[in-house]
């Protein structure tokens, strides 16, 4: 019986690491760049349309909510995009601090998908 314990623990403690999800996935990667390069594309038409521009924030905002939320990546990917809703939000509206704690959120996402195998491009 004392030997099957080890055996039990190391089996336990395998079978907690395989479940864990990755930091990123093709899907999650893709989305994130393709709803950024929206927004950014909305955000720089000379003479924009502001309902547009609005609109295109909100869309950006609510794929990022659901990113925030995805458990097909891992726990620290998901507060990354919740820490990147909350600066993007402030940081639109002039907030230099969270401007930059934004890009570095952002550049943590990238490297993620990258390190996952799904390199992205994220515009400014």
């Amino acid at each position: 019986m004392k030997r099957l314990l080890p055996v039990a623990v190391l089996a336990l403690a395998l079978s907690a690491c395989a479940s864990q999800p990755p930091q990123a996935t093709a899907a999650f990667c893709d989305t994130y760049e393709q709803s950024w390069s929206a927004f950014v594309e909305a955000r720089d038409v000379p003479g924009r349309d502001n309902a547009t521009y609005v609109a295109q924030r909100q869309e950006l905002w609510d794929t990022w909510s659901t990113l925030a939320d995805d458990e097909t990546v891992s726990e620290d990917t998901r507060e990354t995009v919740a820490g990147n809703l909350k600066s993007f939000r402030k940081a639109v509206g002039g907030d230099v601090d969270e401007q930059l704690a934004f890009q570095q959120g952002h550049q943590d996402i990238a490297d993620r998908c990258s390190d996952a195998g799904a390199p992205i491009v994220l515009a400014e």
